[in-house]
Parts: structure tokens; C-alpha cells; sequence
């Protein structure tokens, strides 16, 4: 189920005006929250994790699966052309970014979800 949070989000949201820089979403993240159409879920996110380095991408969902390639970043979405383990292209809106967390709005399955992420 976790795996699809990010597998299955294909929907382009509309654009605030806020633009991000590469620099500021580069490091680390880890999911701490996913709320869904409002209410929270109760998923095991331990092993959830999004590395941004560069122009590059890692996004670990259990111990041993995991989504890679290369990203673009444009005013608040984040492109993700995932090249292992199958060519696929993924879109997420980033609403809130400070210093030590992150929220990413996507869809999944017709459902919007939000992510929180620390560092």
C-alpha cells in the first residue's frame, strides 16, 4: 500500500506562485504523516524515505524496493522520471517547505494525499 503513494500519482495539481529551488528540497526525507481526503492514516512509514540529490532521485518504500531516476523541479512541482524499476514519469506538489519538513500533495487512486516529511 505504501508503495503506491508514489507509483500511482499522475495528476498535475494547480500552480501557486511560490518557486522552489533545487537547493532548498535536495537532502534526506523521511515520512512521518499521510493524510487522506482529511483523515490520517495508519501506515508503517519507517522505511519510507526520498533522497534528492543533485538532479537525482531515490525513493525507498519498504526495505528492499525502491524508485529512482532523475527529477525536475518547476515553480512547485516536482517531476520524478523514474527510470528503475520501470519508466514511468510522476508528478507532486510541494505546499509547504521549511528548513526540517516538507508536505507533498498527490494523488492516489482519485484520492488527494498529503505527506509530511522530515529531515
Amino acid at each position: 500500500m505504501v508503495r503506491s503513494i508514489f507509483t500511482l500519482l499522475c495528476t498535475t495539481f494547480l500552480l501557486s506562485c511560490q518557486s522552489l529551488s533545487e537547493e532548498a528540497i535536495q537532502g534526506e526525507w523521511k515520512a512521518r504523516s499521510v493524510i487522506e481526503e482529511g483523515d490520517t492514516l495508519d501506515l508503517d512509514l519507517s522505511n519510507v524515505h526520498l533522497t534528492i540529490s543533485e538532479d537525482n532521485f531515490k525513493y525507498r518504500h519498504t526495505q528492499r524496493d525502491s524508485l529512482s531516476g532523475k527529477f525536475d523541479l518547476s515553480k512547485d512541482l516536482i517531476e520524478l522520471y523514474v527510470a528503475v524499476p520501470r519508466i514511468d514519469t510522476i508528478v507532486i506538489q510541494v505546499v509547504d517547505l521549511a528548513a526540517s519538513s516538507m508536505v507533498l500533495r498527490m494523488n492516489h487512486e482519485g484520492k488527494e494525499r498529503l505527506v509530511t516529511m522530515n529531515r
